[in-house]
């Protein structure tokens, strides 16, 4: 969910920074989207969740087990 998109997209806004976080439409879903670059008059715009692509790693505690029951 990268797009590049003309900074005239951007009306409204006098410098379009990068690291600016706002609401916009991405393939028909609203989504908060951040500016990744700004180069020239071409802005990429990233509509990914902050944790996309990132290894996460878990810390869990069994509390309890149960027996399986079959039903066959």
């Amino acid at each position: 969910m990268i797009k590049t998109v003309t900074k005239r997209s951007f009306k409204g806004f006098e410098e379009p920074k990068v690291g600016l976080r706002f609401r916009a439409e991405f393939d028909g879903v609203e989504r908060i989207c951040v500016i990744t670059t700004n180069k020239g008059r071409m802005i990429t715009v990233d509509g990914n969740h902050p944790l996309a692509g990132k290894t996460l790693n878990f810390d869990l505690k069994v509390k309890s087990v149960r027996p399986v029951v079959r039903t066959d």
